[in-house]
């Protein structure tokens, strides 16, 4: 478009000739039609505002972005009318109306005797009767170039402009070279004030890098081109987004848009305009990253709805004591543990609720606390203060807190979302209303069973680790003395994962060794009177514990295992793990030295038993109370 309208000037021509966009709005509209009319066309100088009909104001994209930054913020702003904004401006920002009729040079000297902070603004240009156009906007860069075409302005005019814009304005000649007429923003922009006579590539490649550059350098060859339409390569400017570190050592993103100098029908010269959209980039940043909290926060909805109501709300009440427990281990000032018993007590609790978000559903808040596991683990290697460590880490426990809050909002949601359904809804079978899905009335109460939503969980992690399993049990809900109700579902979660990791084999592995292809995790409950004691059995169908394996763990971790008891005993050692990489599943050696941890607080003890290629049993003994 430039190239073309410049061709056909004369020094008659008048405003009529240039390129103007057509864009009003009123002063009621909001904030957010005016960003999207500016999103839409990143040409787009400027809006027309009117009042009743009548103009109020141009709105430039400079302004636009400024105000929304400096008055308002984009979340504020954007269901606001415009008006809002126009009662920050001052009196004197009145709009620049001028007939389509007049000369350019006119138009141009009109400009230039605005206050100094409006020259560089839109003008708007009034049609006559008739002419399909009634106002539009020009763009002020558009005039000078025209008036440059014309009548080569120069010296004291161009001086005064390119003193007083805030965007960079610079000359580049056919051999790339940045000529003497610029901005005095240039430098402001980069930091440092560019050497006639200097490649413009050269000058770019300390702040932009080397690629950058020598994009930038084909890129204007092109724009010399006499051959090459300027229009048809405008999409393919290398740099219409480029992050800069500028020499004072900021970071900002601008945006570099060539437009040909023609005179004689020639291509002489390339108009170089520099902006820092660093805001308008931040707003992107903020506007994408508000659109992934969304997803997020229906995301959890949607795990909160499908979760089995028993189990998670057993979940939420054990949540908010635990990482109250860890954000004190956290705490520098808080304890007598050493740094390394401080992040040994967060892993485990960590392990402990990842593992339960998984069976209840929550993968959103798993993931988080898979995060934070492997912080801890970058944290041990670290030689970063331990200060400094903790406060990083206690960074990502508030991940973790705002999960918890969320969860606890969705569920607050649906419960009212509930209560007003079942008001306006009377419930078809009454004897249907209470009870957790699973659990089974016991002697005129609800008892959920702690293996509640198993079978669930176990399906999913299996399937995602390619080796398809199923959960069975005989085990009554009140064979389970209460307080070793959610321990034990610790533990099991633990166990379960194990097995899966590392006991079961992939389906065709098991076929060829005469087994099924769906593994079989098994759990067993006996009392046994005599001996005071209770015993719980779990176990798997898969290859068994890999002994040369453990053995030569062992031997890493410098531990004393030579027979197979001690092998056994060895795999509950905290850090232990066979597992080859660290993934959501396994590979930091806690599970199993949190289910030894969570026994021996009640008491009890675990041993290992399995036989190569058939089976891997843990059995847990645990006294019974009185």
């Amino acid at each position: 478009m430039a190239e073309a309208f410049i061709q056909r000037l004369t020094p008659q021509s008048t405003l009529a000739e240039l390129p103007a966009y057509g864009l009003t709005l009123d002063v009621e509209s909001r904030g957010k039609e005016a960003g999207r009319l500016f999103e839409s066309d990143p040409d787009l100088p400027g809006i027309v505002v009117t009042k009743a009909g009548r103009v109020r104001f141009v709105l430039s994209r400079g302004q636009y972005l400024r105000l929304v930054s400096r008055n308002f913020g984009h979340e504020v702003f954007d269901p606001r009318p415009i008006q809002l904004m126009l009662d920050t401006l001052d009196a004197d920002d009145e709009p620049l109306i001028l007939e389509d009729r007049t000369a350019i040079q006119d138009a141009v000297g009109r400009a230039l005797r605005r206050p100094r902070a409006l020259i560089y603004e839109p003008i708007v240009v009034r049609s006559s009767p008739g002419s399909g156009r009634e106002i539009a906007v020009v763009d002020f860069p558009d005039l000078l170039r025209a008036d440059s075409r014309i009548s080569a302005l120069r010296n004291t005019q161009m001086e005064q402009i390119l003193a007083t814009v805030e965007e960079g304005f610079m000359m580049v000649d056919a051999e790339g070279r940045i000529a003497t007429e610029r901005s005095a923003s240039v430098g402001k922009i980069f930091g440092i004030d560019p050497a006639a006579g200097l490649p413009l590539p050269v000058f770019l490649e300390p702040l932009l890098g080397e690629e950058k550059a020598e994009l930038c350098k084909g890129y204007l060859a092109t724009l010399f081109n006499p051959n090459v339409i300027e229009k048809l390569i405008a999409d393919i400017n290398p740099l219409l987004r480029a992050q800069v570190r500028t020499r004072n050592g900021t970071t900002k993103f601008l945006r570099f848009r060539f437009v040909r100098g023609l005179e004689n029908g020639t291509i002489q010269r390339i108009l170089v305009k520099i902006e820092d959209i660093s805001r308008e980039v931040e707003l992107e940043e903020e506007r994408r990253a508000e659109e992934m909290r969304a997803k997020e926060r229906i995301g959890r909805i949607f795990e909160v709805v499908r979760a089995d109501p028993g189990p998670l709300a057993a979940f939420i009440r054990k949540l908010s004591p635990e990482l109250k427990r860890v954000r004190q281990w956290l705490d520098p000032e808080k304890g007598d543990l050493s740094f390394e018993d401080r992040l040994a007590q967060v892993y485990r609790v960590l392990h402990g609720l990842k593992g339960e978000a998984g069976l209840v559903g929550l993968d959103s808040f798993q993931r988080k606390a898979h995060l934070l596991e492997q912080q801890l683990t970058a944290a041990r290697r670290s030689s970063e203060l331990e200060v400094a460590t903790l406060e990083r880490l206690r960074n990502g426990l508030g991940e973790l807190e705002s999960a918890q809050d969320e969860i606890r909002s969705a569920i607050e949601q649906l419960r009212g979302l509930s209560a007003a359904s079942a008001d306006a809804v009377p419930s078809a079978d009454p004897r249907r209303a209470h009870g957790a899905q699973g659990s089974r009335p016991i002697n005129g109460r609800e008892v959920v069973p702690f293996w509640d939503g198993m079978p669930g969980w176990i399906d999913k992690m299996s399937q995602r680790m390619g080796k398809p399993a199923r959960f069975y049990t005989e085990a009554k809900a009140d064979e389970l003395p209460a307080q070793y109700r959610s321990p034990l579902r610790d533990v099991l979660i633990q166990l379960v994962r194990n097995s899966i990791v590392h006991g079961l084999e992939e389906p065709e592995l098991r076929r060829k060794t005469g087994k099924p292809a769906l593994a079989t995790l098994q759990l067993a409950i006996r009392r046994h009177e005599d001996r005071g004691q209770l015993e719980v059995i779990f176990q798997d169908d898969g290859r068994g514990l890999d002994w040369q394996r453990i053995a030569e763990r062992a031997q890493q971790l410098g531990l004393a295992a030579r027979t197979r008891a001690e092998l056994s005993r060895s795999i509950f050692t905290a850090g232990f793990s066979t597992a080859e990489q660290t993934d959501l599943d396994a590979g930091r050696g806690v599970g199993l030295d949190l289910v030894k941890t969570k026994l021996e607080g009640l008491g009890g003890s675990i041993y290992a038993h399995s036989e190569p290629g058939t089976f891997c049993a843990f059995q847990i003994l645990l006294p019974i109370g009185p």
